[in-house]
């Protein structure tokens, strides 16, 4: 009876570390993830620009293409123009997921606070869209 008593505990005793370590896991990670919405917001609103953080990756291949060797030219321009495409949809795909992510956070002291961030989010939105037309 002993054992299995010991063991129950034991259970209990991991379930229960498992549990609170995994909360503090959570907790780290929508931390940082909250933070990085805020840290865009504030950088879009400020400068009107793209977060760097969106549009990296994308050019961090662009410049790889520019310097591999023995590529066709008309094939690179073609996958250039490909990863700037999609670095410009990762841009609207982020600030619309910013606009989601305000018009329901419960971060403002109120509504008014809210609707001055949502309307600079949304302004920059359209300067951006403006700004790809008139590109492609």
């Amino acid at each position: 009876m002993l054992p299995v008593l010991l063991a129950f505990v034991a259970v209990v005793v991991l379930f229960t570390l498992g549990i609170r370590w995994g909360v503090v896991i959570i907790g780290k990670v929508l931390g940082k993830v909250i933070d990085e919405r805020h840290h865009h917001a504030e950088y879009i609103t400020t400068t009107g620009q793209v977060p760097e953080a969106w549009t990296r990756p994308y050019f961090k291949q662009i410049v790889a293409l520019q310097a591999t060797q023995g590529l066709e030219p008309a094939a690179r321009e073609r996958r250039i123009a490909r990863l700037e495409s999609q670095a410009r949809r990762r841009s609207l795909k982020g600030i619309d997921d910013l606009l989601r992510y305000f018009a329901r956070a419960p971060v403002f002291a109120d509504d008014h606070s809210r609707r001055v961030l949502m309307e600079q989010l949304e302004a920059a939105r359209e300067t951006w869209r403006e700004h790809l037309r008139n590109q492609g």
